[in-house]
């Protein structure tokens, strides 16, 4: 959730979500690197806001503000979005969700997702030069030839999340 350059992609992952809405399977996994020292609670605060259905809107709260990832700021984001502060305020303090964001780390290790964002689709590694961050067109046409693809996108911030 701090690094720059997965807050960057957010245009990419919007027309994606326009474009192929209902045509792709999308999975989100979290990789915080280790020189963004505020990225692996920020990546436990999205799943705490996931179980209560906001996610995205988390997502976005944090990229938008990558560099205010605090946990002051990561509870006045759940305060704005309208969550139930005990329950969230529950999930950091008992660190409910730092195994699942350790193997979503193991996970990246596993296929060679060593920055982020990465993105595989059907099991291919896009490199750079696949896509422009934020440009429209970003993800060429031939990427998605075959229908019901997959596209999974490591970034420091489950399974199968639809963006609205």
């Amino acid at each position: 959730m701090a690094c720059p350059f997965s807050a960057r992609s957010t245009p990419t992952l919007d027309e994606l979500f326009r474009q192929y809405l209902g045509d792709i399977r999308f999975y989100f996994r979290q990789l915080p690197l280790p020189f963004h020292p505020d990225a692996p609670l920020a990546a436990e605060a999205a799943l705490a806001a996931e179980a209560q259905g906001k996610f995205w809107e988390m997502h976005d709260k944090l990229f938008a503000s990558s560099r205010n990832l605090q946990r002051s700021d990561l509870d006045k984001y759940a305060g704005e979005l309208g969550l139930d502060m005990e329950k969230f305020a529950q999930a950091l303090d008992t660190r409910a969700f730092k195994s699942r964001v350790e193997q979503d780390v193991e996970l990246a290790a596993k296929v060679g997702a060593r920055g982020t964002p990465c993105f595989f689709i059907n099991g291919r590694k896009l490199v750079p030069g696949d896509y422009n961050y934020g440009e429209p067109g970003a993800l060429d046409e031939s990427v998605w030839s075959e229908t019901g693809c997959t596209c999974v996108l490591i970034t420091s911030t489950n399974d199968i999340l639809r963006r609205p």
